[in-house]
């Protein structure tokens, strides 16, 4: 039942003829052909999907032959582009799987693993996959239908969600009409996007506020998003030189409702804008 060389041979002889018998010296062998007709042994991954805790370790992905072979089995496999898990996350080891033969009544491979190292940080992130493929062809085989397979890491529950917070809690800027950036830190950079939204305070007037003073723009408009992965986040305020005669004034800005993260204890950042008349 095992598919084998494609033909084997087998030799009889003749021998101990009995009494008044001469066993012919040239034709006393004769050599047997057997012609193997046992179809290759389908390979393919033994499931589809697996899903895996990011804590795990070393993952396994299993690729299984449907049945034993007298022929060595040999295929290869690689990470197909696009999975989401970074080469930070995880890493798939080797590239190809060799399959043992059955030997002398000694049982071959029929199973094998793909190792597939998954690293343990501390990043608030969601599920992220390895996807591995295995090559068309093989040796001694005939690929099946599951050639790839998807491998789900699930986020540590314990992974703390990254801290948003203004880097200083004030600065200045001079009247004109330019661009004022203030940066936001995320510690430590967030695997999941990270919204925001904020309310405003201050001296300073708003456009369009209704007072009849247009002493800034809001570049950064509530709510705003910070993509996965930033460690920083600039939010931008657009200040205008206007001709009222008038002292400094300011911007309070106050972060709030964070979605994928808390607020740090500088929440809120003034800007002091400074006469320029």
């Amino acid at each position: 039942p095992y598919d084998e060389p494609q033909t084997e041979s087998v030799t009889f002889e003749l021998k101990g003829a009995s009494q008044n018998l001469v066993v012919d010296a040239e034709n006393k062998t004769r050599a047997h052909a057997i012609t193997d007709n046992d179809d290759p042994p389908v390979i393919q991954f033994k499931v589809s999907t697996s899903d895996v805790v990011e804590g795990v370790g070393t993952a396994t992905i299993e690729v299984e032959l449907t049945e034993e072979s007298q022929l060595p089995i040999t295929i290869g496999y690689q990470r197909v582009a696009g999975d989401t898990a970074t080469a930070d996350d995880a890493t798939v080891s080797g590239n190809s799987l060799s399959f043992a033969p059955r030997v002398n009544g000694v049982a071959g491979d029929k199973l094998l693993t793909i190792n597939v190292a998954v690293v343990d940080d501390a990043i608030d992130e969601d599920p992220e996959t390895v996807i591995v493929s295995l090559d068309n062809t093989a040796s001694n085989a005939t690929v099946g239908g599951r050639t790839t397979h998807t491998m789900t890491i699930l986020g540590d529950a314990n992974d703390p969600p990254s801290v948003v917070a203004f880097a200083q809690a004030a600065s200045n800027r001079n009247e004109s009409n330019a661009t004022h950036s203030v940066t936001i830190n995320v510690t430590p950079a967030s695997g999941k996007a990270i919204s925001l939204s904020y309310t405003l305070g201050g001296s300073a007037s708003l456009s369009g506020g209704g007072n009849g003073q247009d002493d800034y723009d809001l570049n950064t408009l509530s709510p705003f998003t910070i993509p996965a992965g930033s460690a920083t986040f600039t939010f931008r305020v657009d200040i205008n030189d206007d001709s009222a005669n008038e002292g400094a004034e300011t911007i309070l800005i106050q972060l709030a409702s964070p979605s994928n993260a808390t607020l740090g204890t500088t929440s809120l950042h003034t800007v002091t804008i400074n006469a320029s008349n």
